[in-house]
């Protein structure tokens, strides 16, 4: 049998977001690895299963872009509505409305985390690509 050029592949990179939600390309790359193809045809999947990588790896940047920018929309939008809170100590301000205030501050909140891990993995995910 002729040599080889290309290394075998290891596992499937993650996400970006720590988890491994796309199992089937590891799936697809252990089944054909027990083929024992030729060389050239091991090549051509090698070759093919990178450039899946490059998809799903492209996929999911595309998704956490889409999903950093939605949430620092709403934490745009949230801002603004919270901008009555610089009317405290100056007029009364109904319980009712401070509860609210609350909870819109707490939906902020978490929605600033969720952005925050988004940018993390994002951050993640170039890293690895400036790296290859």
């Amino acid at each position: 049998m002729e040599e080889r050029d290309t290394e075998p592949l290891g596992p499937f990179p993650f996400d970006g977001t720590g988890e491994r939600p796309d199992d089937w390309l590891n799936r697809v790359q252990r089944a054909l690895s027990a083929l024992d193809l030729p060389c050239a045809c091991q090549d051509k999947v090698d070759r093919t299963i990178l450039a899946l990588e490059e998809w799903e790896t492209q996929k999911v940047r595309r998704r956490l872009v889409s999903d950093i920018l939605e949430d620092f929309s709403r934490l745009k939008a949230g801002l603004a509505y919270l901008g009555e809170l610089q009317q405290l100590g100056r007029q009364p301000v109904p319980a009712e409305v401070l509860k609210d205030h609350s909870e819109s501050l707490k939906f902020l909140a978490d929605t600033a985390d969720r952005c925050a891990r988004h940018l993390d993995a994002l951050a993640r995910v170039d890293g690895k690509e400036a790296r290859s």
